[in-house]
């Protein structure tokens, strides 16, 4: 990119016909363009508006700076404190999203308040209260920014880090040089992932260890040992692809290092400090005497409120009104899934062993890892439970280390695949049955599509254009013209707008939006500066007949009344054919 800095930083919004450029990670407006006037918000004082500060560094330089990390997040503590905003609110909608208000760009102070004040609102799963107020939990954007609404009235309330930011200024518990080294870094680059940025930053020449590495060979049972000619190699570091030294097992002879192959970018950093993450506290002490340097506290490692990760139980009269609810919504379709087993799962305890795992010849899903025998559960990159084969020690679990979204579902019911049946966990009472006889259309596919797929012209900003009252088609196929002075070429998701029906199944028109969402109009798309002229019309799709549904385009037509077929519309694969209605489902209680 010619401006790798403003790619790294910055991200542009268009929102009433005014253009902003906000900061990519907290979502601060640096800028705003009307027709009239461009306003610059200045955030930072003028020795840091510099593009040096954002300098663009080779691909194999680690420490780079992040956008995470810029200067608005960190503060400096200097004899001349800067004072930051701690909130900033711009008034405008949000077009297209049907939500109106304040957007808020909060402070990691208010993401906190929510996290540890809020309470799980055991009725709505989705949703917290705070002080009052029924919230949604965080839904994060392309751009990494949590958004938090107020589920009444839809604004709003909070939009700007989440989970992991730096809670500033941080307390200093030494006074020294090193310190003021530190604090004058972090100034200019913020606090964000000291150890690779900061301390491990820089080039490391790999030339040596790979030379060894293309023919190292795994020693079953011993875990780090490898074999190499004739020799065993002992390799230090988290694993393989990430090695800190590599050792001759027999005469201790060090054949590589990490820390001699590399030209550290913060030497002083590398000799002097060293860095320790402990629940939500990070400490940077002394290397040699421990001296504790400097102390940072972490805004909530969650995304979701505080009290909601020790179980909050309710009844099983509340978990059948839950249940109902969640099944009106969202029906029966992989329900499974979508219900009792959708969650975060965090997999690093497990990922800190998985590399390590040596095969045992002769036992299946047996592995050697630290001179003991693991007994695998499931797929190795899909594991469900990891433990000691002799001893039966559990290591690793995937409900132990899964914050589900429904607990109360996992809490009170179990389900049945066939006939498709939830049933209470306790008693094994049957709560509600779904019929789906052999020989039916599959009606819960259709339940579901129906329920969560969005109209083309409305997944793709697109709305706009029907008020013209034109036909749209939107291109399934590509298509290479023959004929460059009469016909068009077509890419998959071309928009066209038809200005004549041919004869023999093409169609003349123009293409008002092309696959990249460019628009080639002002006003009348039939008027636009668009590519026109002729095109098959078998290589298209009426655009209102099209829906967006998990990452696919299927086409919803209604072949006479009370029949449906849904076939996706790039395969051509038929999902749905037959008559349209809903499954039967039958409650016990």
């Amino acid at each position: 990119f010619t401006f790798p800095w403003a790619r790294r930083y910055f991200v542009q919004r268009v929102e009433a016909g005014t253009k902003y450029i906000l900061l990519k990670r907290t979502g601060q407006v640096v800028a705003k363009q009307t027709t009239t006037e461009t306003q610059i918000f200045h955030m930072y004082p003028e020795d840091d508006v510099s593009l040096s500060t954002y300098r663009s560094e080779a691909p194999t330089d680690r420490g780079q700076p992040d956008a995470i990390s810029s200067p608005i997040l960190s503060t400096s503590l200097s004899a001349t404190p800067r004072t930051w905003p701690t909130e900033r609110s711009v008034d405008f909608s949000l077009a297209g999203s049907g939500v109106s208000g304040k957007r808020v760009i909060g402070n990691p102070n208010k993401w906190r308040s929510f996290m540890e004040e809020g309470v799980m609102d055991g009725a709505a799963s989705d949703a917290f209260r705070f002080q009052g107020q029924l919230l949604s939990l965080p839904v994060y954007t392309n751009d990494g920014l949590a958004v938090i609404k107020d589920v009444g009235s839809g604004d709003i309330v909070y939009r700007g880090p989440g989970r992991n930011e730096i809670l500033l200024p941080p307390s200093v518990k030494a006074n020294s040089r090193i310190v003021d080294q530190i604090l004058q870094w972090a100034d200019t680059n913020g606090w964000h992932d000291l150890p690779r940025r900061l301390i491990d930053a820089g080039k490391t020449d790999y030339s040596g260890y790979a030379a060894y590495e293309k023919q190292m060979k795994p020693i079953a049972g011993e875990g780090g040992l490898f074999s190499y000619q004739g020799k065993k190699l002992r390799l230090i570091g988290e694993n393989r692809m990430n090695p800190r030294k590599l050792v001759e097992e027999d005469t201790k002879e060090v054949l590589w290092d990490f820390e001699t192959a590399t030209t550290f970018k913060h030497s002083w950093a590398r000799q002097h400090v060293t860095y320790k993450l402990s629940g939500d506290t990070i400490e940077l002490r002394e290397k040699g005497s421990g001296v504790l340097l400097i102390q940072l506290q972490l805004a909530a490692n969650r995304n979701i409120p505080k009290q909601s990760q020790a179980a909050v139980r309710m009844d099983i009269h509340k978990a059948i009104i839950c249940l109902k609810e969640w099944v009106q919504q969202r029906g029966w379709y992989e329900l499974q899934r979508r219900l009792f087993d959708e969650g975060e799962t965090d997999y690093s305890k497990y990922a800190a062993i998985e590399p390590h795992m040596v095969p045992v010849e002769g036992q299946k899903d047996v592995f050697s890892w630290n001179r003991r025998l693991l007994k695998l559960v499931g797929q190795r990159r899909n594991p469900f439970r990891l433990q000691d084969n002799s001893t039966g020690e559990l290591l690793w679990t995937l409900d132990r280390n899964t914050k589900f979204r429904y607990p109360w579902a996992r809490d009170h019911f179990t389900f049945r695949p066939k006939p498709m049946q939830i049933c209470n966990k306790r008693t094994g009472e049957v709560i509600a049955e779904c019929e789906e006889k052999e020989g039916e259309q599959n009606l819960l596919l259709l339940q579901n599509i129906k329920m969560e797929s969005i109209p083309m012209h409305q997944h793709r900003s697109m709305s706009d254009i029907l008020e013209y009252g034109h036909q749209y088609v939107q291109a399934v196929r590509e298509y290479q013209a023959e004929n460059q002075n009469s016909q068009i070429s077509l890419k998959v998701g071309d928009v066209l707008v038809i200005s004549q029906v041919g004869h023999h199944g093409w169609n003349f028109g123009k293409i008002a939006i092309d696959a990249k969402d460019a628009r080639h109009f002002h006003g009348d798309p039939l008027l636009g500066s668009g590519e026109e002229g002729w095109f098959p019309a078998t290589f298209v799709v009426v655009l209102t007949e099209l829906v967006f549904w998990k990452g696919r385009t299927l086409r919803n037509l209604s072949l006479q009344e009370g029949d449906a077929v849904i076939t996706d519309a790039l395969s051509g694969d038929v999902l749905f054919r037959g008559a349209s209605g809903l499954p039967k489902v039958h409650w016990r209680v």
